[in-house]
């Protein structure tokens, strides 16, 4: 039998066995970096119930961009310390599947604290293309700083918060640090055009005129579309104070001489613009004030141009122009008025218009103006008709079937009477709608038409979120 050693601790470093190991030097440099706590404006944390009004609901309208801001308030000594840099990321929330889906919709650049630093804060413009509206959205933020134990340190190694994403709601939703905003295109204002084509066609423009011998009664040719325009003697009429019509005849409400000559402007045929005249009678006292407060007046002086103004009832047909008449006298475009750029349905004026007793006469005398012009809609003033299609555009197409449009027919202008309804589903990415108004049951002469629309959005939490908004409101006189 072999002699066994016996086995010692003989060192400080001794081992079993008379080896001797060298033992590790485990360092207690281990670093913690501690994340700056911020919050945000613009977005907020998930929580039911959510109201349009809310800081973290943007209706976008015409803004390209969306405002977010951080804010920090505790542990920004991390900024200084550990070179710390802000990251946020952008996720957006996935319908089908229920969670906030990678990649990231945006990732921003590196935030260095000295951009912010003056009061803890920073805000940034988003571009709404980016985001890809309409959606919910979570906001990510992690931070990039300096390795802080001696060897990483010397290695000039950074580390990222962000390598490993989780969440524990929604997929990704974290709800100590991570921040929800939801973003939608408002619902988009209806335009009245043609045909769902847009096919701009004119029909046929008649002018007659007639050698009078007395007469105050006067047939033309056809019916026409629209309104006409009647000149007696080269002065431009005004319906219903010089004239009214039915069917094909026209009542003049005065006296005619032999040799009086009458000129009748219409349209006759084809699929037209709704030719309009509008009269407009300056009875009372005109009011005055600021560019943009007209509010529902046709009459209107601005303080701010010193310029009196007048306003159509519905929008003209753009890139046409508008006929002006004062007291029966055409006026000259481009120098005795001008058609606003900014607003369509303002007309500015080169000269005074005169109210009833503005010139001590005892509220007898005043001016008399007619705007004549093109409209969007087919179906404007006089219609021979008591059923049509009403033919829309909205200038952003649906992402989704969130939506509804209704037209309305009333008897008055503030729509209390609602004489016929109708409602027409979005149609996902179509820009062209089209409604067919049935009058037939109708017995009235004069009616206002338009098309709401109202676009839906149910977030996750089950909230619903709308935003609603009207065409023009078109009036008609129903002549059949």
């Amino acid at each position: 039998m072999r002699y066994q050693e016996r086995i010692y601790i003989q060192n400080d470093n001794g081992c079993v066995k008379n080896k001797d190991h060298i033992n590790f030097n485990i360092s207690s440099d281990i670093c913690i970096f501690t994340s700056p706590i911020f919050d945000m404006g613009g977005a907020s944390k998930i929580a039911s119930p959510i109201y349009v009004s809310d800081d973290l609901v943007h209706i976008i309208g015409s803004a390209t961009t969306l405002d977010l801001t951080f804010n920090f308030t505790n542990n920004m000594e991390a900024f200084d310390d550990m070179e710390a840099t802000f990251i946020y990321k952008i996720y957006k929330y996935n319908n089908a599947t229920n969670i906030f889906a990678t990649p990231p919709v945006y990732t921003s650049s590196a935030i260095e604290y000295d951009t912010f630093s003056a009061t803890s804060a920073f805000t940034n413009s988003l571009s709404v293309a980016t985001l890809g509206l309409d959606g919910e959205f979570l906001v990510k933020g992690s931070y990039e700083f300096n390795s802080c134990t001696d060897l990483l340190g010397k290695l000039g190694d950074r580390s990222n918060s962000s390598s490993v994403i989780t969440g524990d709601e929604y997929g990704l939703y974290d709800s100590n640090f991570d921040y929800y905003f939801f973003a939608m295109n408002k619902a988009d204002t209806p335009i009245f055009n043609l045909s769902e084509t847009e096919t701009a066609s004119l029909g046929s423009l008649t002018v007659e005129s007639y050698i009078l011998s007395g007469e105050t009664e006067i047939e033309v040719s056809n019916t026409w579309l629209g309104n006409i325009i009647v000149a007696l003697n080269g002065l431009t009429l005004s319906y219903d104070d010089d004239y009214t019509t039915l069917d094909k005849t026209i009542y003049l409400n005065g006296a005619t001489v032999n040799g009086d000559i009458l000129t009748v402007a219409y349209v006759n045929s084809g699929n037209p613009n709704g030719l309009t005249m509008e009269t407009i009678i300056a009875t009372s006292g005109i009011t005055s004030g600021a560019t943009d407060g007209e509010g529902s007046e046709v009459i209107y002086y601005n303080t701010g141009t010193t310029k009196y103004e007048i306003y159509t009832l519905t929008v003209p047909y753009e890139f046409n122009d508008v006929i002006v008449t004062l007291n029966g006298v055409t006026l000259a475009n481009g120098l005795d008025y001008y058609q606003s750029e900014t607003n369509l349905k303002r007309i500015i004026l080169a000269g005074v218009v005169y109210a009833a007793g503005d010139l001590g006469d005892d509220g007898a005398l005043a001016d008399i103006i007619t705007i004549t012009y093109n409209t969007s809609s087919s179906y404007v003033g006089t219609i021979q008709v008591a059923q049509f299609d009403l033919n829309w555009t909205i200038a952003t197409p649906p992402v989704s079937t969130n939506g509804i449009f209704t037209t309305y027919v009333a008897e008055d202008e503030l729509f209390s009477t609602v004489i016929y309804s109708a409602q027409t589903a979005y149609v996902l990415g179509g820009v062209s709608y089209t409604s067919n108004v049935d009058l037939t049951s109708y017995t009235g002469s004069t009616a206002y038409y338009k098309v709401t629309n109202r676009k839906n959005y149910v977030l996750l939490t089950g909230d619903l979120i709308s935003s609603f908004v009207n065409s023009e409101i078109i009036p008609i006189n129903i002549n059949i």
